[in-house]
């Protein structure tokens, strides 16, 4: 756009539709829009000065709207990078024939203090060997309840003396 054409703007609103036709200038090193990364930046800056009472210089709002802006594009997967993407087929690694995989998971409730339990043995091959659930009283954290989980599906292992687990 020229001078000319940004004298003849009347409101913010047609200076708003215009700034998307800007182009952005080889430093920022930029082929996307960067209007609306500035307009989050003056956004974010406006709510730390109302509800902090910060003040934030200009030039930052721009420096992270280039930034912003930069990681974005960075960001998104071209058309060619996404075709090549697809065509990778994933092959399963090869695992030994008497392999036993053991499968746990947990919930917990902060309310209750009171976990679910839940674990599944499987040969590599297709097998299921056996599958449990169970509960658990007083238990201090989701983590808790996972570790809980895994200790269960290994103590079941240990019980029918699988190797390989």
């Amino acid at each position: 756009m020229s001078d000319q054409d940004w004298l003849d703007i009347d409101s913010p609103l047609e200076a708003l539709s215009r700034s998307g036709t800007l182009i952005c200038l080889p430093p920022t090193r930029l082929t996307s829009d960067l209007t609306s990364w500035i307009l989050w930046g003056l956004w974010k800056a406006r709510n730390l000065l109302t509800f902090e009472n910060r003040a934030t210089p200009a030039s930052s709002v721009m420096n992270v709207a280039i930034v912003s802006a930069r990681e974005w594009s960075l960001a998104q997967v071209t058309a060619k990078q996404k075709d090549h993407a697809s065509r990778a087929i994933e092959v399963p690694p090869i695992m030994p024939h008497a392999l036993i995989t053991c499968n746990s998971d947990a919930s917990w409730s902060k309310e209750t203090r009171k976990a679910g339990l839940g674990c599944i043995m499987e040969v590599s091959r297709g097998g299921l060997i056996e599958e449990g659930q169970s509960q658990a009283r007083f238990v201090s954290s989701p983590l808790m309840a996972e570790a809980l989980a895994i200790k269960e599906v290994l103590v079941a292992a240990s019980h029918k003396s699988t190797p390989n687990v």
